[in-house]
């Protein structure tokens, strides 16, 4: 697990081809291990996380594939809220 933190907003207008919306610069500080909520398989979440963060540009439930269907990125993120 990590803190996030907001640092600044990124124009639509600085990337090409123009967006719908506007982007942000976040960063994330790491917790130490003892804080951090367990996961069955650091592997498997370092890839999740990968995967997740590959595509540019792209919806969540597209750049899960293929590791999980698109309903099954809908109904965990609806989940999670």
């Amino acid at each position: 697990s990590a803190l996030p933190r907001y640092r600044f907003l990124i124009s639509k207008l600085k990337y090409d081809p123009v967006p719908g919306v506007d982007g942000a610069l976040a960063t994330f500080s790491l917790l130490p291990p003892a804080s951090r909520l367990d996961v069955p398989s650091e592997r498997a979440f370092v890839s999740l996380v990968n995967k997740a963060f590959s595509e540019r540009r792209k919806m969540m439930r597209n750049s899960m594939q293929p590791l999980y269907s698109s309903s099954q990125v809908e109904l965990a993120l609806t989940e999670c809220g």
